[in-house]
C-alpha cells in the first residue's frame, strides 16, 4: 500500500511533462555559462586560395598558387554581454519556476486520486461492516417468519435489504477498481498493477484568510516564470 508521499515520489520520476521540464535546464544552464564567456562569439577562420596566372615573356604562362588565411572576431559593446547573460539568467529562473509549479500541479493530482481511492476504500469497509449486520437481521427475520413470529412481508423487506446492501457494495468495488486503475495511470503503473493506498482521511485542518490566500496565488512559481 503505498502512502501519499510515496505515490507523490513514483509520480515526480515517471510524470513525462515534468521530466521533459527537467531535461531543459541543463540547456538552460548551458546558455548560461555560454553567456558569461568572455568572448560569446566564437571566432571564425577563413581559407582562401587563388590561382593567378602570369603572362611570360614566351608565349607560355607560370600559374601562381596564392593562400590567405583570415581571423574575424564579434566583439560585444554597449551593454550586450551584460544584457545577454541577464536574460541568461532570467531564462534559467523561468525553467526552475515552471519545473516547480508542474510540480505542484502533478502533486494536486496525485493527492486528488490517492484520497479518491483511499475514500472508497474506506466506505467499502464500512459498507460490508453494515451488510454483514444487516445479512445476520436477515437471518433472524427468516427464523422468524419459520417459526411464525414475522410475516413473510418482514422476511421479504429483510432480504430486499441484504440484497440491496450487496448491490452498494459490488458497486462501490467497481467504482474501486476504475479509481485504481487510473491512479495507476498517473503513477505510469503497468495495466496489470492497481495500487492501494494508506493514510487518513482526516489531516489537520489549516486555517487561511482571504488575504492569505491571494497572496499565495500572487507567488505561484507559473506567475513568476512569467515575470
Amino acid at each position: 500500500a503505498l502512502t501519499l508521499e510515496d505515490a507523490w515520489r513514483q509520480a515526480e520520476d515517471a510524470n513525462p511533462t515534468l521530466r521533459a521540464a527537467l531535461a531543459a535546464v541543463p540547456a538552460a544552464e548551458g546558455e548560461l555559462q555560454d553567456a558569461r564567456a568572455p568572448l560569446w562569439n566564437n571566432p571564425q577562420v577563413t581559407v582562401e586560395g587563388i590561382q593567378r596566372e602570369i603572362p611570360q615573356v614566351s608565349a607560355s604562362t607560370q600559374v601562381n598558387q596564392e593562400w590567405g588565411l583570415g581571423i574575424a572576431q564579434t566583439f560585444d559593446f554597449a551593454g550586450q554581454q551584460g544584457d545577454r547573460r541577464a536574460a541568461a539568467e532570467q531564462s534559467l529562473a523561468a525553467t526552475r519556476q515552471v519545473i516547480t509549479e508542474t510540480q505542484r500541479q502533478v502533486r494536486a493530482e496525485v493527492e486528488s486520486r490517492f484520497v479518491r481511492v483511499l475514500s472508497l476504500q474506506s466506505r467499502i469497509q464500512t459498507e460490508e461492516a453494515t451488510l454483514k449486520l444487516i445479512e445476520d437481521a436477515a437471518q433472524a427475520v427468516g427464523k422468524r417468519v419459520a417459526a411464525g413470529e414475522d410475516s413473510r412481508l418482514d422476511g421479504n423487506l429483510a432480504r430486499v435489504d441484504a440484497e440491496r446492501a450487496r448491490n452498494q457494495v459490488a458497486l462501490l468495488r467497481e467504482q474501486l477498481v476504475q479509481a485504481r486503475a487510473e491512479f495507476a495511470t498517473l503513477l505510469q503503473l503497468p495495466p496489470n498493477e492497481l495500487p492501494q493506498v494508506q493514510g487518513a482521511l482526516d489531516p489537520v485542518s489549516v486555517p487561511y484568510s482571504l488575504e492569505d490566500l491571494l497572496n499565495s496565488a500572487a507567488d505561484r512559481p507559473a506567475l513568476r516564470a512569467l515575470d
